[in-house]
């Protein structure tokens, strides 16, 4: 994984897994938590935690606004699953 080289790219990555595992565990139902980490256009990494739940109204936390700085980030419900997905560049 040559995109994992640069430390910057590596440790925002690592911020992503940890966040989102994070926030299953804090936020979910307590269901299976699946993790995928794959790469993204043009030479980014793709990080998506999902876990059983509904998303809540309240305004995202200081995780979630911190990772938004090093790349994007989406929140999304999809069949009673929450999907954090973020791609870093």
């Amino acid at each position: 994984w040559d995109r994992l080289r640069e430390p910057a790219r590596c440790e925002a990555v690592v911020d992503a897994i940890s966040e989102g595992l994070a926030n299953a565990v804090r936020h979910g139902d307590g269901g299976p938590v699946t993790l995928d980490v794959r790469s993204a256009s043009p030479a980014g990494v793709a990080v998506v935690v999902s876990s059983g739940g509904t998303l809540s109204t309240a305004s995202p936390g200081i995780g979630l606004r911190q990772l938004a700085e090093q790349g994007t980030v989406e929140l999304r419900e999809l069949d009673g699953r929450v999907e954090l997905a973020v791609v870093v560049p």
